[in-house]
């Protein structure tokens, strides 16, 4: 099971297969942000997305780190 406190460290990969690195407390939330083009700038208009891997860290700091 999943601590409430846990944050994610993720990877998306774009359609021109360049990866893009993410840290947040709600990694399916944050997705469906960037395939709305409401994430970051860098995935704006460069769909499909792709959720390649994502890591549960313990803290906020540890996924920072």
């Amino acid at each position: 099971m999943i601590s409430e406190d846990a944050w994610f460290v993720y990877l998306v990969r774009d359609k021109n297969a360049s990866l893009y690195c993410g840290v947040t407390d709600h990694v399916i939330r944050r997705f469906r942000q960037h395939q709305l083009g409401k994430g970051a700038k860098f995935l704006r208009g460069k769909m499909p997305l792709t959720l390649e891997w994502f890591y549960v860290a313990d803290s906020k700091s540890t996924a920072l780190k």
